[in-house]
């Protein structure tokens, strides 16, 4: 994993973000922003019936993570309280090896705030320094009006659609969309 310097971002509401590496202490944390979003139910595959990660899983990752210097894990924090966080993995194979995609996920109390987009311009700005990671791509629920605003404002493109990918109860169903940006 990569390791970034700590931005620091003043919001408007005076709070002070720090955007960093994530580290095995974040775990607990990182759970717990899925638990709750999970929770939720309305822009993700697993329901809660079906989420068994743990603090352990999240360790294990954010240690796998660290041993690849093509992948990513950020955490974005305010007052040491993890508030957000994006994972960037990359294939293992060599010929996809130029290419990665991204997860993020931020507490429902702090989305609006421009946090998704502190946390998605470090990821952009480390892939563009980044030696062999020439493309991000993403999967979005086309419902997800605000993450595809984001998405397109920072130059993701639409590359196509799963039509009805993605079943969310009897005759009900949402596409998925895929987006991607060239870093290089």
């Amino acid at each position: 994993m990569a390791i970034i310097q700590n931005i620091e971002t003043t919001l408007k509401s005076g709070e002070t973000v720090i955007v960093r590496s994530a580290n095995n202490h974040d775990a607990l944390s990182a759970l717990n922003i899925q638990r709750s979003v999970i929770a939720e139910n309305e822009y993700v595959i697993t329901t809660s019936h079906e989420f068994r990660n743990t603090e352990f899983h999240y360790q294990e990752n954010i240690q796998k993570i660290s041993e690849n210097p093509k992948e990513l894990f950020l955490v974005a924090e305010v007052k040491n309280e993890v508030i957000g966080w994006i994972i960037f993995h990359t294939p293992s194979l060599e010929r996809r090896s130029h290419i990665g995609e991204f997860g993020m996920m931020i507490s429902n109390e702090w989305r609006g705030r421009g946090i998704g987009k502190m946390l998605l311009i470090s990821l952009l700005n480390w892939a563009v320094e980044h030696p062999s990671i020439e493309k991000i791509g993403l999967e979005v629920f086309s419902t997800n009006m605000n993450a595809i605003r984001l998405y397109k404002n920072l130059g993701f493109i639409e590359e196509g659609k799963r039509i009805k990918q993605i079943k969310i109860g009897p005759n009900s169903y949402i596409d998925v969309i895929h987006m991607y940006k060239f870093v290089k």
